[in-house]
């Protein structure tokens, strides 16, 4: 493949009608070994929420027709961002990105503290720290080979009456599309149900990978 290095990185969406090609790029993304980032699983489950809502939720970064970043909103707060393999270090790529996710006006992210998801290794990371973005609260993500067998059933244990305010809690800010901002991974962690998750996705026989770290920016 060849790029002309010389044209122009354009920022839009895939619109309703173009969810399921989005959907078939980045699943071309995914390989062993890759970094991990935006999956197709991520969007089906958005998708959840209707075609629409994904489609607004949805930011894609082309050359040439091509996609090469796509970047899938969690909120108004949280952008989690995807790269094809060979675009993870593109000059041009990473600044267009770092541009348009910074700048409020150009409908990525809005003014306020927000965040940014990004794969290991993605140059726009050091993009976004060189313009002042910081390092966020840790985040743990975990792996499970499905060509591997599948363990014994994990023990279940039933929360009593002083721990279902915690798990309510931690539950709902697992699903109800917010962000997970460093005060919610704190209330978090002080009712343990995150560590609690951990120990039972490992006890299901999933890895845990390095932890992960998000970038955020303050207000101005």
């Amino acid at each position: 493949m060849v790029c002309d290095r010389g044209m122009v990185i354009e920022m839009g969406g895939p619109g309703v009608d173009g969810l399921d090609d989005m959907v078939r790029v980045l699943g071309e993304w995914q390989h062993d070994g890759g970094p991990v980032q935006v999956h197709p699983g991520d969007v089906g489950w958005f998708w959840s929420f209707g075609a629409k809502r994904t489609a607004e939720a949805t930011r894609t970064w082309s050359r040439a027709g091509e996609v090469l970043a796509v970047g899938l909103l969690d909120g108004a707060e949280l952008l989690w961002l995807a790269f094809a393999p060979e675009a993870l270090r593109d000059e041009e790529l990473a600044q267009q990105v770092a541009e348009d996710v910074s700048a409020p006006e150009r409908g990525v992210l809005l003014e306020g503290k927000v965040y940014v998801e990004a794969p290991t290794g993605a140059l726009v990371q050091d993009l976004l720290f060189q313009d002042g973005w910081e390092s966020g609260e840790p985040w743990t993500l975990l792996r499970r080979d499905l060509g591997a067998p599948v363990p014994d059933p994990v023990r279940v244990e039933v929360s009593g009456p002083e721990q279902a305010h915690e798990w309510a809690a931690a539950l709902r800010a697992s699903f109800d599309g917010s962000t997970f901002t460093d005060e919610r991974w704190h209330a978090m962690a002080a009712g343990a149900p995150y560590v609690d998750a951990v120990a039972t996705y490992q006890s299901a026989g999933l890895e845990q990978l390095p932890e992960r770290r998000d970038l955020y920016r303050n207000a101005s």
